[in-house]
């Protein structure tokens, strides 16, 4: 099972994610990340099923995604 964390941060416009099989570049920045930009009216389960479709391209279906929160970048 390949895991993929990822990072969810939301505007008064926008979504942004970020997530990489890394942990540390998503919690820190750096690169290889797959950053996406959605619009405010986009759902938490849109995202999280735009994320697995990309991913399971990429690995295949055997992926598990991990939310890292932002509180965690400053630990």
């Amino acid at each position: 099972m390949i895991l993929i964390y990822f990072r969810l941060e939301k505007s008064t416009c926008v979504t942004q994610r970020w997530a990489s099989a890394d942990r540390n570049i998503v919690v820190h920045g750096g690169y290889p990340v797959a950053f996406q930009v959605y619009n405010h009216c986009r759902s938490k389960d849109y995202i999280l099923s735009d994320m697995m479709t990309f991913f399971a391209e990429r690995h295949g279906h055997n992926i598990q995604l991990i939310e890292v929160k932002t509180t965690e970048k400053n630990a």
